[in-house]
């Protein structure tokens, strides 16, 4: 979540009050369903939330379901996330009946509609209700706006009977986007309105934030987030090869991972998958096409 940054800062995020007061009010559901479209910065405001948790002293337990191994048992679950026992489990003997609040990001994993294994949310249902058990337990949980709208299990989250609020995240205002725009090293006063519109998602700022050094004189003329895509493309090649002094299999590294990832219906690969690009993989990786932590990509 430490990544969420845009042009190397954390843009504040108006919705933060609001979780932190309904997930430790005393009264109502105590627990909150984050929602928004794709790219909204969901994952970017919990990690505002989890800032403030920690300055305060409140434990806290998170995990995204799109990292995990789909499995049955909760306590599989806290088995890959390296404790014993299940994330509700461990983090109710940490808190020893104080407040705490276990987060689970990325729902839209297990979604019907859209997940790659929905067969998994009856796992997180059953951690979702082991920390019912807890009243000290407050439920810090995210998806996209899509899927709470269409998968009906989603929505009995936070329903008049459920156990969570949702609270929506909004596109980041104009005058947030101009002014990052202009910490950029770029003239806010050429975009226009269909430009703004399109960097009020910040994972389109973040876009732009990327490739900024390869903006020339200003000349701000993307019209749809594919003209950014294509941009980020060209840009992290070029880059590669003036930093390293060759060419790198990028198709090849991007085909591997493509082909891996839809066969398992997952999100990520094992390194040792790559060992025949794995250097090129890695230098994707060092120019942030790429995330490699606890050997996958």
């Amino acid at each position: 979540l430490q990544e969420a940054k845009i042009g190397g800062e954390v843009l504040p995020r108006s919705e933060v009050s609001t979780i932190l007061e309904k997930i430790t009010a005393s009264s109502k559901k105590g627990s909150v369903l984050v929602a928004g479209e794709a790219g909204i910065g969901k994952s970017g405001t919990i990690s505002q939330v989890l800032n403030v948790l920690q300055d305060r002293g409140i434990p806290f337990l998170a995990f995204r379901t799109d990292r995990l191994e789909p499995t049955i048992i909760p306590d599989a679950v806290g088995e890959q996330l390296g404790l014993p026992a299940s994330p509700t489990t461990v983090l109710a003997n940490i808190a020893q009946n104080k407040d705490c609040v276990l987060v689970i990001d990325q729902l839209d994993a297990v979604s019907l509609v859209s997940g790659r294994n929905p067969q998994f949310f009856d796992c997180i249902s059953q951690l979702i209700d082991q920390a019912k058990a807890h009243p000290n337990i407050h439920l810090l949980l995210a998806c996209r706006k899509f899927d709470l709208d269409n998968d009906n299990r989603f929505k009995h989250l936070t329903g008049q009977d459920g156990i969570a609020e949702t609270v929506n995240i909004s596109r980041l205002s104009t005058s947030i986007v101009k002014e990052v725009v202009t910490k950029l090293g770029l003239e806010a006063s050429r975009l226009n309105k269909k430009q703004m519109d399109l960097l009020s998602l910040p994972l389109h700022l973040s876009l732009l934030a990327e490739v900024k050094e390869e903006i020339t004189n200003n000349v701000l003329d993307f019209k749809t987030a594919k003209d950014l895509y294509d941009q980020f493309w060209d840009d992290k090649q070029k880059k590669i090869r003036e930093r390293f002094g060759r060419s790198i299999q990028w198709i090849q590294v991007i085909d591997i991972l493509c082909k891996y990832m839809s066969n398992k219906q997952i999100l990520y690969v094992p390194e040792s998958y790559l060992d025949e690009v794995r250097e090129d993989a890695s230098l994707m990786a060092s120019e942030h096409v790429l995330i490699q932590e606890n050997g996958r990509i």
